[in-house]
């Protein structure tokens, strides 16, 4: 059924006329198919960090010709006041849900949306391309993925709010919680009785916007075995996106681009938060940690920021950004912990790139970005030789055709 969706889709777009998208009656409702397709060529630069001894290399490079995850075919129903909204994802061989869901606009301002859809907190994309589109994803900008969710928006006269009710998810539990004393197969039960909750308002000035956004998560962990105790797990993130648009004229203007955020126990409530490489005892970004007894949970506060500049130069566009995010390191109350364990975890990137239109859906977009992973939280960890987690450098080019 996905492979017939996604064919038919591919089909009927590139069929249609160049420069028109593809849009079709069906009685009284509307259907629209939509299309992006997106490459990138180019050497990834990488840099091992500190490694085991008795390993000699310290650095590869590779080059690589794939599809980012994130090309896309889409579909859009539109009857009355009711639309609905179906994407899925290709790319390197995988296929997936993006976005599935049903609108109802009630009155001229209001509608209410269920399915999955982008998560508000700190939604904002950046233009850096390369290394799979991440957007600095990790490494400053915060993301927390597409989810399952209830939505409400308020069209005002200078913007919108969306108050956001998402599944209460707790990702990756077996990794944040194994240092607790009791934690076996069964020792707790997980408690989400409150539903994870989102606000965001966006205003929208004479040449600029700004969008707050604020994310809340109550889980407990409910004693399930002898030894155990309950453990409160609270998280909350609050965001700050913005832009200038210096010259009125959108994404191919002169602009700057800002996102700000500040949480605590991130980890539980953004995706792509640590994309730092594996090692044994890995001590995950913004992830609550045990205390010295294994008793319980510490709460860590992270935070992190991004920029991006853009210019017009006939006949590019040319992008500049940087992305920094923190996160405190709390393992336990030993003293002796300072000899073992760094006192922050950082990573921080920057990019340049040029976009350049070929025609109206068609532009290439050249880009050098580089990637810092910083330290392991442990300072002497399995065996390595230091805890210098190294870099990622990418040189390439961005392929990408929107219809």
């Amino acid at each position: 059924m996905k492979r017939g969706l996604l064919v038919m889709c591919v089909v009927l777009c590139f069929c249609a006329p160049a420069g028109a998208s593809v849009s079709l009656n069906a009685g009284d409702a509307v259907v629209d198919l939509g299309l992006s397709l997106r490459y990138d060529v180019g050497y990834q630069f990488t840099d091992l960090g500190d490694q085991k001894p008795g390993y000699s290399e310290d650095s590869k490079t590779d080059f690589y010709l794939d599809a980012p995850t994130d090309s896309r075919v889409n579909l859009k129903t539109s009857l009355n006041e009711i639309a609905a909204f179906v994407e899925y994802g290709f790319g390197s061989g995988d296929i997936s849900l993006r976005h599935a869901y049903v609108s109802w606009a009630f009155t001229d301002t209001d509608t209410f949306a269920v399915g999955q859809n982008w998560s508000l907190l700190g939604l904002r994309f950046t233009q850096q391309r390369q290394n799979n589109d991440l957007s600095m994803f990790g490494f400053g900008n915060l993301y927390s993925g597409r989810t399952p969710q209830l939505r409400y928006t308020k069209r005002l006269d200078t913007g919108s709010f969306s108050l956001v009710i998402e599944d209460n998810d707790l990702p990756n539990l077996d990794e944040w919680v194994d240092g607790l004393s009791a934690y076996v197969a069964g020792a707790y039960v997980v408690d989400g009785l409150v539903p994870r909750m989102i606000a965001s308002y966006t205003y929208k000035g004479t040449g600029f916007w700004v969008t707050p956004s604020v994310v809340a998560q109550f889980v407990n962990l409910e004693a399930n075995a002898p030894g155990t105790r309950d453990v409160d797990v609270d998280a909350f993130v609050l965001a700050l996106d913005g832009g200038l648009d210096l010259d009125n004229a959108g994404l191919d203007g002169a602009g700057f681009d800002y996102e700000v955020w500040l949480g605590q126990n991130v980890y539980l409530v953004a995706s792509c938060l640590d994309m730092r490489p594996d090692r044994e005892d890995h001590v995950r970004f913004g992830a609550p940690a045990p205390n010295a007894n294994g008793t319980d949970l510490k709460d860590v506060m992270s935070y992190g920021l991004w920029g991006q500049f853009s210019l017009p130069v006939d006949p590019v566009t040319l992008y500049a950004g940087m992305g920094y995010q923190f996160s405190d390191v709390k393992n336990t109350d030993v003293p002796t912990d300072d000899i073992y364990y760094e006192d922050d975890m950082k990573t921080w990137s920057v990019f340049v790139s040029a976009r350049y239109n070929l025609t109206k859906r068609f532009y290439i977009q050249p880009e050098i970005a580089y990637f810092n992973y910083g330290n392991a939280a442990q300072k002497f960890s399995a065996g390595y030789a230091g805890n210098d987690l190294g870099s990622d450098t990418f040189a390439g080019v961005h392929f990408q055709y929107d219809f």
